[in-house]
């Protein structure tokens, strides 16, 4: 019975989706906003809703022992974790510390121009870049000084540096 109601869940969190993308879209147009914000808006909710950084798998796991959760979350993040270098099986990690660092990731989408951290801010997340592309700028984000490609892990630096996303997963 469980595995005939995930199907139904995915259809329900489609159809709430364009219901949010149509609610969305109409606020933004009553506001006035710019065709072009209104866009960049739709597409990076109909990314974040309708799959690509949200796959529905959370309220499809509900019910499902703690440990089992912890072995899907270690598939689910197996590449990502290879791509981090102090989390490959090269650095030879405790793997107690990888299960529970997968647990806790969330995912995340973000869009181009998006500011992901500054300098000097006090760390409430540590960035793991899975795909995309963030770029780290100085001088008041007047010059981008490098790029963080899938692999790279962020924490807000002490220099007065900015990060913001240059290429999204989705594009």
């Amino acid at each position: 019975a469980p595995i005939v109601s995930i199907p139904a869940q995915l259809q329900e969190r489609d159809r709430d989706a364009q219901k949010r993308l149509r609610a969305v879209a109409e606020f933004l147009a009553a506001e006035g906003c710019p065709v072009d914000l209104r866009r960049r808006v739709r597409k990076h909710m109909e990314y974040v809703l309708l799959g690509g950084s949200t796959s529905g798998a959370e309220p499809a796991l509900e019910g499902i022992s703690h440990p089992l959760r912890a072995e899907i979350a270690l598939f689910r993040c197996r590449e990502l974790v290879q791509r981090v270098p102090f989390l490959s099986s090269d650095a030879n990690p405790d793997p107690g510390f990888i299960k529970r660092l997968v647990l806790q990731l969330k995912r995340g989408a973000f869009s181009p121009g998006d500011r992901l951290m500054e300098g000097g801010e006090v760390a409430m997340s540590m960035y793991f870049l899975a795909s995309g592309s963030v770029g780290v700028y100085v001088n008041m984000g007047a010059k981008m000084v490098t790029t963080l490609s899938p692999g790279s892990c962020t924490l807000p630096p002490p220099l007065p540096v900015l990060t913001r996303v240059v290429r999204p997963s989705y594009a």
